[in-house]
């Protein structure tokens, strides 16, 4: 409910403050003293309306026109030039200024003055809806109840579902398209089975190759391995001459125990004054030195090649240790082969008899697979 209302420099009036009582209120007067231009004032701050400022009064010296209304819960004013126009809203304490609303009214100036149009008639309209149409006085009321706000809802939501419905239905065209596409893949599940099949035999391949790196491996092992025993292949003869130095030991320990003989009988015979005898002795002695050089020689190649037969023994343990370590990976590259049937250089299928084959170019016929 309006409870004041203030003009300033509307039409007639340059400084009109008017309070109003709860129900109904009557303004009385004579003609032309400008009742009709206060309801023009209140249709001016409601409505936005007229346009321009042809309303200013001509006798004021002040270049704007002002109205403010004051309902229950808040005030309103509208303030206008010949250049711009101000509304202010005022709900708790204070104001709030809206500019640049063209012809409209603020829409929170709008929702909080809670009037229009119909809440207001001018001074030579007709009486409310008496000469209007049923269908025009439907309309009114539907206003009234702001059922035309639930028109426009509807109207708007039948366009969003029209909007949905061709929406939909150009999805489900797409979507058969892209059914009819897809169908063109349907090899893409065989497919995926045979990947899978390859992954394992790339799995085993994999496999494949990794031993036969061992075994790679172990033969080049094995050669160097060869090569050293064939330097010691003239061991057997080295042992022969070991005994047969043997031999020449035991003797040679009994020639020194001759030898300290008879350096004794020298003595003696120094002793004795045999002379003759004693030349003999020293020409036996120096035999014996000579065979105590030899003694010494052969001592030496005894103990070189006690060395030597050493290292022959650990070559043999670790040729024997290649040998099974290189049959267990023939053995498990055979299977492998088998298994796979597919050869691991030109990828071709392998029967078991070309896997035999394969083996016995590996190992060179040596090894017993």
């Amino acid at each position: 409910m309006i409870k004041k209302l203030k003009i300033r420099n509307f039409q007639s009036h340059k400084e009109t403050d008017l309070e109003f009582n709860s129900g109904i209120n009557a303004l009385v007067g004579s003609s032309s003293v400008g009742k009709t231009a206060i309801i023009r004032a209140i249709n001016w701050v409601v409505n936005n309306r007229p346009r321009g400022f042809s309303f200013h009064s001509t006798f004021s010296d002040d270049n704007y026109t002002y109205v403010e209304i004051d309902f229950d819960d808040c005030k309103v004013g509208l303030k206008k030039t010949e250049k711009e126009s101000v509304y202010g809203l005022k709900v708790k304490k204070d104001w709030v200024k809206f500019t640049s609303f063209g012809a409209d009214v603020p829409e929170e100036v709008r929702i909080a003055v809670n009037l229009n149009e119909i809440n207001i008639s001018n001074q030579f309209d007709t009486p409310f809806l008496a000469l209007e149409s049923a269908g025009e006085a439907g309309r009114v009321f539907g206003r009234i109840m702001k059922l035309d706000k639930v028109d426009s809802y509807i109207k708007t939501l039948t366009s969003a579902i029209n909007t949905v419905s061709k929406e939909e239905k150009i999805f489900m065209d797409e979507m058969e398209k892209k059914k009819k596409e897809l169908e063109k893949y349907s090899f893409i599940d065989e497919y995926e089975k045979e990947v899978e099949n390859l992954k394992v035999i790339y799995d085993e391949f994999k496999s494949v190759m990794d031993t036969e790196e061992s075994i790679t491996d172990i033969l080049a092992r094995i050669e160097t391995i060869e090569v050293e025993i064939e330097k010691l292949s003239k061991i057997e003869e080295y042992e022969k001459e070991f005994f047969k130095v043997e031999s020449l030991l035991e003797e040679l320990k009994k020639c020194s125990e001759a030898k300290s003989l008879l350096e004794r009988v020298i003595k003696v015979n120094k002793d004795l004054g045999w002379l003759e005898f004693l030349d003999i002795i020293s020409s036996e002695i120096e035999s014996l030195s000579s065979l105590s050089l030899e003694y010494s020689h052969v001592k030496e190649m005894v103990e070189r090649y006690s060395v030597e037969i050493e290292k022959y023994k650990e070559l043999l343990s670790v040729e024997k240790q290649a040998s099974l370590s290189f049959s267990k990976y023939v053995d498990e590259y055979k299977k492998l082969l088998i298994k796979a049937k597919k050869c691991p250089l030109c990828y071709g299928d392998l029967s078991e008899d070309k896997v035999n084959e394969i083996i016995n170019d590996l190992v060179g016929g040596v090894y017993e697979v």
